[in-house]
């Protein structure tokens, strides 16, 4: 069986990587664009887990959620809920540093030449 997904595509002005020049950026919501995490999460999450434990039964386990919840993570449908998060980073913090901080860190030094 094929399940479909959604797929969103939006075109904006400004990429969700550059910060808009002679913009107002006092507040973290200007220059770390929130928007941009929370569409990504969903993908970084998916390989993460996937890389970390390869099927989706031993993240189930691991995370204590369902089977069918793990495979949601596991094909990108779904973000985790942060106690989940948590449980990821305090279990494998180089791993999570990696998939989940590294990124954004581009953002976190512009944010701190901001403020």
């Amino acid at each position: 069986m094929t399940r479909s997904h959604l797929t969103l595509v939006v075109s904006n002005d400004v990429p969700c990587s550059e910060i808009e020049p002679g913009r107002d950026q006092k507040s973290l919501a200007k220059v770390i664009d929130v928007y941009r995490l929370r569409v990504e999460l969903p993908d970084r999450w998916s390989a993460y887990v996937v890389d970390r434990f390869g099927s989706y039964e031993l993240a189930a386990t691991f995370f204590g959620v369902t089977g069918q919840t793990a495979w949601n993570w596991f094909e990108g449908l779904n973000r985790p809920s942060a106690d989940k998060m948590i449980m990821a980073q305090l279990s494998d913090p180089q791993g999570y540093h990696a998939a989940f901080i590294a990124p954004y860190l581009v953002d976190a030094a512009q944010l701190r030449e901001v403020v």
